[in-house]
């Protein structure tokens, strides 16, 4: 498990020999890969491991290089919420709010954004009574998932905003390979799901992602919300068959507790905030890096043209056979999902040579029909 932080090259990190006693560090090494320890909070040791190439577990920012705090490397019991205060000081970051349970997360952030608040601001809650999901979707949100809301305020025009959803998809992506957790995969445009062999490329759901855009003081941001299927709760599925996900058929749950070493999985039964952090770090981490690569790329380019190499790489049902349905289940095209261009739209060439371009604001995809 990893908290994602950022420090400039050749700075120093601050430690803090306790919560409210910072102490300097020596200055990073410069060979990369090697853990060494940056912190002592409590008594405890935590590690950090450099990396040169982030990919797939987070980008590059600048001159900036982002670290992991591993905390498998953690011991002497430090409790969660130490950690999460922790993840937050070193990555200069609000500290997250965690509720017992809420009608909305993005409710309760669009709220935080209106009134200014800062870039990284997150509402986390163990229990949604009104959740949602794309195009108005139901979200079950019972006791046993991860229900997160960041809000971000990345430095573009607002009209690249829309291509926030791939980059917080991106983001949730990082932080279940830094958990551990293998078998994962993103489906068009940005829910998180394991495919089950090549007959069924989308398998189940992991997680989905719900962006907004609000106005306030400060400007223009964006809401990222994703709700994360954990752990089975004491009542079974966390989103249950009667739930569709705009697909004309609705996806099993996914749980990542299935897929992390089993040294790993009581983590997310005991470290709800410790949780969070990861997939929150890594979420605005990768706003941050996209919305620095676009300021350097043409407008003409399309908003998700630096998330692209990274996201195709990771879309399940790349140059399989799929069916797009509309919301209402009315099916709109067969054939190969040959990619995502960069302003978010899938291409489908049908057994005619003809290309549809389907935007996901109309429609989503699933398996294709055999023989049809």
């Amino acid at each position: 498990m990893y908290i994602y932080i950022h420090v400039a090259e050749g700075s120093r990190i601050p430690g803090h020999s306790s919560m409210s006693n910072p102490a300097a560090l020596t200055a990073l090494p410069d060979k990369l890969g090697s853990d060494y320890p940056v912190a002592r909070v409590m008594g405890t040791v935590v590690c950090v491991r450099r990396a040169s190439c982030l990919r797939p577990r987070g980008p590059c920012l600048g001159t900036r290089r982002i670290l992991f705090i591993d905390l498998a490397q953690v011991r002497l019991g430090m409790g969660e919420r130490t950690l999460a205060l922790l993840g937050a000081m070193m990555n200069g970051l609000p500290g997250i709010r965690v509720v017992e349970v809420t009608e909305s997360t993005n409710d309760d952030a669009m709220h935080l954004g209106r009134a200014g608040a800062p870039h990284g601001s997150t509402v986390v809650a163990r229990r949604q009574t009104l959740g949602r999901g794309r195009r108005g979707h139901v979200w079950v949100s019972p006791a046993g998932g991860l229900y997160l809301s960041v809000l971000v305020r990345p430095q573009v025009p607002r009209e690249a905003l829309a291509a926030i959803s791939v980059a917080t998809a991106l983001g949730a992506f990082d932080a279940c390979l830094s958990l551990g957790a293998s078998g994962v995969a993103l489906k068009w445009p940005n829910d998180l799901v394991v495919p089950v062999g090549a007959e069924n490329p989308f398998g189940a759901k992991l997680a989905g992602i719900l962006v907004e855009v609000g106005e306030g003081p400060e400007g223009a941001f964006a809401v990222c919300g994703i709700g994360v299927n954990l752990v089975r709760g004491d009542r079974g599925a966390i989103c249950p068959p009667a739930v569709r996900d705009g697909m004309a058929a609705p996806l099993p749950p996914a749980y990542l507790e299935d897929l992390l070493p089993e040294a790993a999985r009581h983590r997310l039964r005991d470290g709800l905030c410790a949780t969070a952090t990861v997939f929150r770090d890594a979420m605005v981490s990768r706003v941050d890096a996209w919305a620095c690569a676009l300021g350097q790329e043409p407008s003409c380019a399309g908003p998700l043209s630096p998330l692209l190499p990274d996201y195709l790489s990771h879309l399940a049902a790349r140059g399989r056979s799929v069916l797009a349905v509309s919301a209402d289940g009315t099916p709109i095209c067969q054939g190969t999902l040959v990619s995502v261009d960069a302003f978010g739209k899938a291409h489908v060439i049908g057994g005619d040579g003809h290309v549809t371009v389907l935007s996901s604001e109309l429609c989503s995809l699933r398996p294709a029909v055999p023989g049809a």
